[in-house]
């Protein structure tokens, strides 16, 4: 078989790969935590995320955009072009929300003696865990929009998608230490496939520039 031939099928098997994920996310949500409370929690977490996205997207641009399920999670759709200073601020609204949301909660915690560290937890662990270099993620997003901003050449650009496909692959190695040694983490494995899987797309995409 042809090289051309070969990627371009593995290009389809991709592209199918990444959109039958989403179902198994969901399932990973509903089914991979021990404990149903954190699961809702997470859940919670997250739409408070994609809450502080349309609330800024908002303010910066008149009007706010569809929130979508995606493969790995929720995205706000933007039909509208920003400025490379407002996506930056959009892309950091999500974790400014929920580090905003465990302060809260923190200062509710003691002033009425309530027990709210599970909630803290999640909602940082959302926050750090959109902010990582990772395609899709916040953190990637800021990183492209600075690189855009600075007219950087092509190798950065790259260097990114380098980085992304490391620490994802570094995050599903480590989930499935996890699950081998203590049996947990299998949403972890399970979100960070697919964001493997998605930069294995961009590299054998047929009309791959680089971007």
């Amino acid at each position: 078989m042809h090289i051309n031939e070969f990627l371009s099928k593995f290009k389809g098997f991709l592209c199918f790969l990444e959109g039958t994920t989403a179902i198994f996310f969901w399932v990973l949500i509903i089914y991979g935590f021990g404990s149903p409370f954190v699961a809702g929690l997470t859940l919670i977490s997250v739409l408070i995320h994609e809450c502080g996205h349309e609330c800024c997207l908002l303010l910066i641009n008149g009007r706010g955009g569809r929130i979508l399920g995606h493969a790995n999670g929720f995205r706000i759709k933007n039909e509208d072009t920003l400025s490379y200073s407002k996506e930056i601020w959009l892309y950091a609204s999500g974790a400014v929300a929920n580090f905003a949301t465990a302060l809260l909660a923190l200062l509710l915690g003691i002033t009425f003696e309530i027990h709210v560290n599970t909630f803290i937890i999640v909602n940082v662990i959302t926050a750090i865990s959109n902010l990582l270099p990772v395609r899709n993620y916040d953190g990637y997003g800021i990183i492209r929009s600075l690189i855009d901003r600075c007219c950087a050449p092509l190798w950065a650009y790259r260097t990114l998608d380098t980085i992304s496909l490391a620490v994802s692959s570094f995050a599903v190695t480590l989930s499935l230490y996890l699950m081998w040694s203590f049996g947990e983490g299998y949403w972890i494995y399970g979100v960070f496939l697919i964001s493997v899987i998605s930069e294995l797309d961009n590299l054998f995409g047929k009309q791959k520039t680089g971007f």
